[in-house]
């Protein structure tokens, strides 16, 4: 379940789109007793798939944050319930990794695919949408995302500890030179990164 502006296409393992997309619209309550502002969304729906592993793909033309709240139910209707926020734009969409068990909702993860260059393309999309609010910042994260990156082939340790200076750098400027939900996204996605050292 996504924003409407947002396109989101679920793969299998070979790469196959699969899943049916359709928007809904916002519930209106005739009596006007209760008010939806929440407004349509946009969700993909796949019957019955078999254990395994998918990509959520998600992209946009243009420079949004967004919301995706993901339910993988079990046979039993057991549902494993995950939300990622985000920001996508041109050249720039994301990744989600699905490992889904059919037999069992609690074995069934979602994670986002993190890579210096997915990295580096939410600083600029952040940028463009001014939540990242001055250019001496961003610029300071770029080159601390480039040198992370050119040190990872040599010195996995270096490249942590770059990573983690540059996730001090965030907290610190968190509210300041950059929002607070830009800010969060970004330590998010360095936590997937660090992780992988």
């Amino acid at each position: 379940v996504v924003d409407p502006d947002v396109s989101i296409n679920l793969l299998n393992n070979s790469g196959i789109n699969i899943g049916e997309t359709y928007i809904q619209n916002s519930i209106n309550d005739p009596l006007g007793a209760s008010f939806n502002n929440i407004g349509s969304l946009k969700i993909i729906y796949f019957k019955k798939p078999e254990s395994g592993n998918y990509k959520l793909l998600i992209s946009s033309s243009n420079n949004n944050t967004y919301l995706v709240d993901g339910y993988l139910y079990d046979i039993n209707g057991d549902v494993e319930k995950g939300s990622f926020t985000g920001v996508v734009g041109n050249n720039n969409s994301d990744t989600y990794l699905i490992n889904f068990d059919k037999d069992n909702s609690n074995n069934s993860s979602a994670n986002q695919e993190v890579t210096f260059r997915s990295l580096k393309n939410d600083i600029k999309t952040f940028y463009s949408l001014g939540k990242i609010k001055k250019a001496a910042f961003k610029n300071l994260l770029l080159l601390q995302v480039d040198l992370a990156e050119k040190l990872s082939t040599k010195s996995k340790i270096a490249s942590r500890a770059l990573l983690m200076v540059m996730r001090s750098e965030i907290q610190k400027e968190k509210g300041k030179s950059i929002t607070n939900d830009a800010a969060n996204i970004l330590l998010d996605e360095l936590n997937v990164l660090i992780s992988q050292f």
